[in-house]
């Protein structure tokens, strides 16, 4: 039901040309509007693909209104469908249809049936024999439509609408034995679990029609008819993730009093047994959680575990784990917290059972993909453009501050770090030379990013550089967060020293890069100290920790390659924080991470590194 929104973090949005998809607080509806441009596209996908069960039916009822009774060069769809496989009505041009979408051997078709050649009852308002109900459906007007349908042994497909309260069926598809010979020989969909879905979308580039048309969505239900006592959730198979790290409880945490441990995320693909891969519907419910936390002696350590749902993080690695459907990432930057899920109070051993706080609710219980993983497409607003802004101390570069998140309903990021984005809606002749563009995102903190041309240019960046040298007599140490000074290639802070090799970040020169030979450095903490570097390497992609070539952490204070306000003229800021002045445009993540932090306490034993290990349990319905 949309009675207070249109559910932005339940839906996914596929926007393309002049399309949106907004509120109606008047009729707690979603409005779906596409202007007169072939192209323009709105859809509003429930992230939740409804489970099927095996043996029963499903029953789907969705309210619908369109603007008008049809025109040409516009279509209209809503029921239980996405882009490959679903059950459907649609207002195509001026003819309304029901549809049946299928995807086999990498093959997707779609079969209507218009109106007139429904086989149970056409809806026109006849009386005839073909309409023995009498009524006649006017698609401007808000109405229940239904589908109902079987999957396993071809079974029934149904479609019909509610009319003087009473469940009317307009036509009904027999996929098994009873079919027509020949006419459909597997089951009706390759994937049966299916999500709610409205779209509109322009169909020609000289429609019927000027300016926008809409589409109103009102709601939606999902029934697994017959079920008995099976438990949806219960159904699916467990998993595991295991795994431990090392936390130094007297090295300052980089954000909010917790040290980062892993982030994990469900997969956006998965592969079936011949290793083809596809987008991952699976319903994941979280089960127990148990936390063992020790010292370097093996004694019990005081702490809290904290358990967080989209936090902003910057240069996530995720990969797969093992036996599961789930992503982790251990290297991530964590810039700031999403809302807190958990906080377990720790001393040694403790556990959390997720049962009492997560439902089976296949609904608001799970998680999932989002269902436009690759297509979605969301709007978030730019609050402030500071065209010469020193965000790090290394160097000036061109900075926006965005509004409020979507979902979260803060002025936080919504677009993850490294995401792509078009600018629009700027207008002080320095700052409108962004609109129309696409850059990609580097996260500063909660709400200011920098922006960058293409993701090689911020990985160039992002890359540490190791400096080989050679001290002066006498030697003197370089410590980590030291200054460095290099003679014709700018300043850099240590981030590691091992022997005659230092990994730095925070470059301010380009200089200071492969190639640089023969430059003497000073320490500024030590001034006294000179030294000479020989050559300058990149860090590889190994993670080995010893190794000072290692690839994590990335340097996430270097903005040599970032976009720069050269060449603007005047005035080259918009904005001042508070008041939206234009927007960022893109794909959101395909699926919301769970972070997990370690907050050490004050503990008896002195110890200085916390060994924190988890085992984490879920269930998996795979789909």
């Amino acid at each position: 039901m949309f009675t207070k929104g249109k559910l932005p973090a339940q839906f996914s949005n596929n926007l393309s040309g002049a399309g949106t998809v907004t509120f109606e607080s008047d009729f707690q509806a979603v409005r779906l509007d596409v202007g007169d441009t072939n192209g323009d596209t709105a859809t509003h996908t429930s992230n939740l693909y409804h489970p099927y069960t095996p043996g029963s039916s499903v029953l789907a009822l969705i309210s619908t209104r369109c603007e008008d009774t049809g025109v040409t060069g516009l279509s209209r769809k809503w029921g239980l469908f996405d882009a490959y496989n679903g059950f459907f009505f649609s207002l195509d041009d001026t003819t309304l249809n029901i549809n049946h979408r299928w995807t086999y051997g990498g093959t997707t078709g779609t079969n209507p049936i218009a109106q007139s050649n429904w086989n149970e009852d056409t809806l026109d308002g006849s009386g005839d024999a073909g309409n023995p109900s009498g009524f006649n459906l006017n698609a401007s007007r808000n109405n229940t439509y239904w589908v109902d349908y079987q999957e396993i042994g071809g079974g029934i497909i149904r479609y019909g609408v509610l009319a003087n309260g009473e469940r009317v069926v307009c036509h009904t598809m027999n996929m098994s034995n009873g079919g027509a010979t020949g006419t459909f020989l597997h089951n009706a969909v390759a994937n049966p679990n299916l999500p709610i879905c409205w779209a509109t979308t322009c169909t020609s580039a000289s429609p019927g029609y000027s300016g926008t048309k809409s589409l109103f969505a009102y709601g939606a239900g999902v029934w697994s008819e017959g079920k008995g006592l099976t438990d949806i959730m219960d159904e699916g198979e467990i998993a595991a993730f295991d795994d431990d790290w090392n936390v130094d409880a007297n090295y300052p945490p980089r954000t909010q009093g917790a040290h980062y441990l892993f982030s994990l995320r469900p997969s956006a693909q998965i592969r079936d047994e011949e290793g083809n891969f596809a987008d991952n519907h699976t319903l994941y419910l979280p089960k127990s959680l148990t936390v063992d936390a020790y010292d370097e002696n093996g004694n019990d350590v005081r702490g809290e575990l904290r358990i967080f749902s989209r936090c902003i993080l910057k240069s996530e690695n995720f990969n797969s784990v093992t036996y599961t459907n789930v992503e982790m990432d251990e290297y991530a930057y964590h810039v700031g917290h999403g809302p807190e899920i958990y906080k377990l109070p720790i001393n040694g051993i403790g556990e959390i059972d997720f049962t009492r706080v997560f439902s089976n609710s296949v609904q608001n219980s799970t998680l999932k993909v989002n269902s436009e993983a690759s297509t979605s497409t969301r709007t978030q607003s730019i609050t402030q453009v500071i065209g010469a802004d020193n965000p790090y101390g290394t160097g000036t570069c061109v900075t926006i501050k965005v509004g409020e998140n979507p979902t979260l309903f803060t002025n936080t990021h919504f677009f993850n770090d490294y995401g792509s984005i078009t600018i629009a809606g700027l207008s002080n002749s320095g700052p409108a030379n962004l609109n129309g563009n696409t850059y990609v995102l580097s996260i500063q903190d909660s709400d200011e990013a920098q922006l960058y041309l293409n993701s090689t240019d911020l990985d160039d960046d992002r890359k540490p550089r190791v400096l080989n040298i050679t001290y002066d007599s006498p030697e003197y140490a370089l410590n980590i967060g030291d200054t460095l000074t290099i003679a014709g290639a700018g300043t850099c802070v240590v981030d590691k020293v091992s022997g005659t090799q230092v990994r730095v970040s925070s470059r301010t020169n380009a200089a200071l890069d492969v190639g640089l030979t023969g430059a003497a450095g000073t320490n500024d903490a030590s001034p006294q100290s000179s030294f000479t570097v020989d050559s300058v390497v990149e860090a590889t992609n190994t993670t080995s920790s010893s190794s000072i070539l290692y690839a994590w952490p990335k340097d996430h204070k270097t903005v040599l390659n970032a976009v720069t306000s050269s060449g603007w003229g005047s005035p080259v800021d918009e904005g001042t924080g508070t008041t939206n002045i234009g927007t960022i445009q893109g794909t959101p993540a395909a699926s919301t991470a769970w972070t997990f932090m370690w907050a050490p306490r004050v503990s008896p034993t002195g110890s200085t590194v916390h060994t924190v290990r988890v085992n984490l349990q879920w269930k998996e319905r795979i789909q």
